[in-house]
């Protein structure tokens, strides 16, 4: 009787499967626990009573039902609340982007630099090397190659 009734319960909720599977568990919990409590005894008479007691399954469906709708509209209305704000900002950025752009950019052509390094100065990196200037050809027409 109570496997039946819980039976009913679940095919009313299969709409949303982990309600369906939570509240049948939690139903048929306390299902049994009535016939458990019950003062006439357990057996058949004791499970009708206890889902007589409970109520139609339809009706409890439809409880659940309004909560579960409640739920899911609520986690809709935030993604279609994130969804309308992230195509403002975009629309935002679209038409903003090079008045942002031209205040935070700085062009290095503004800058002043200092003075590029001498190829003179003989302490610079930019040296000019001229140590294998004076070296000594050797084997010139002498050395057949490729």
């Amino acid at each position: 009787m109570i496997s039946e009734y819980v039976e009913r319960l679940a095919r009313e909720l299969d709409f949303d499967p982990s309600l369906s599977r939570c509240v049948r568990r939690e139903v048929e919990d306390h299902l049994w626990e009535a016939v458990a409590a019950d003062p006439e005894g357990g057996g058949l008479e004791a499970e009708r009573r206890a889902v007589a007691n409970f109520g139609d399954p339809h009706v409890i469906a439809a409880q659940f039902a309004v909560v579960s709708l409640a739920k899911h509209a609520k986690r809709v209305g935030v993604v279609a609340v994130v969804l309308i704000a992230a195509v403002f900002i975009d629309m935002r950025w679209l038409r903003n982007r090079n008045k942002w752009l031209s205040k935070v950019y700085v062009s290095p052509a503004y800058l002043a630099l200092p003075p590029p390094p001498s190829a003179y100065d003989v302490a610079s990196p930019y040296a000019l090397n001229n140590r294998l200037r004076s070296v000594e050809i050797i084997g010139l027409d002498q050395i057949e190659g490729p």
